[in-house]
């Protein structure tokens, strides 16, 4: 489980499986495109490289969830992203909101 450095997701990731790997590029990048676009090519190496021979969970913000899908979740709101195309675009294929 690879999680952003900030406080509430480790914390997830902690909660969830009583460990987790701090990526820095899983970090939010509020409004700066520049480092969106840095990020999200990291993460697309990252998911390019696993091959699906084992789960990959990254616990990151909206910012980068939209950065990568073009979709926003709410607060309190998990996603799950698969590849859509060859063209490494991805797509929120369902989402879980706890109230």
């Amino acid at each position: 489980m690879l999680s952003s450095p900030e406080c509430r997701t480790r914390d997830t990731g902690l909660l969830a499986l009583e460990r987790v790997e701090i990526w820095s590029a899983l970090q939010g990048t509020l409004s700066n495109a520049a480092i969106a676009k840095q990020r999200v090519a990291q993460i697309h190496q990252r998911m390019q490289q696993n091959k699906g021979d084992k789960l990959l969970v990254f616990i990151t913000h909206d910012s980068i969830l939209r950065a990568l899908t073009g979709r926003m979740l709410a607060m309190r709101e998990f996603g799950v992203m698969l590849p859509s195309a060859a063209d490494g675009t991805y797509t929120v294929a369902g989402s879980l909101f706890i109230k």
